[in-house]
């Protein structure tokens, strides 16, 4: 059975860590070509992770991109990326004035 010696832990840590960054590169060139959003990498402050975001249209065209129907994926997954597309259809409704704004609607109604 191999065994790790405390010398070869931050080599493993080391590759690890260059695997993870660029993971996350791959991913930001990637979404980028999808969906034209720019984005660049970086370990958050709690626990040293990458965390890339995406929001509004470009999360949506995302998410329809890496879960179109009868994609193999988790259940939960496709049903999330599915209410994604919903909200594409609200905000194309509200760019359109189909729907009124939030701010435009009179309170209480």
């Amino acid at each position: 059975m191999p065994t790790c010696s405390a010398s070869s832990r931050p080599t493993a840590t080391w590759h690890q860590a260059q695997a993870g960054k660029a993971v996350g590169a791959y991913l930001c060139r990637y979404a980028k070509v999808v969906t034209g959003a720019a984005r660049q990498i970086g370990r958050n402050a709690r626990d040293g992770v990458y965390n890339v975001a995406y929001t509004k249209e470009a999360a949506v065209q995302l998410a329809e991109h890496l879960y179109y129907p009868d994609c193999l994926s988790l259940a939960r997954k496709q049903t999330a990326a599915s209410s994604l597309a919903s909200c594409s259809v609200r905000l194309w409704r509200l760019k359109t004035g189909q729907v009124q704004r939030p701010e435009d609607v009179p309170p209480g109604t």
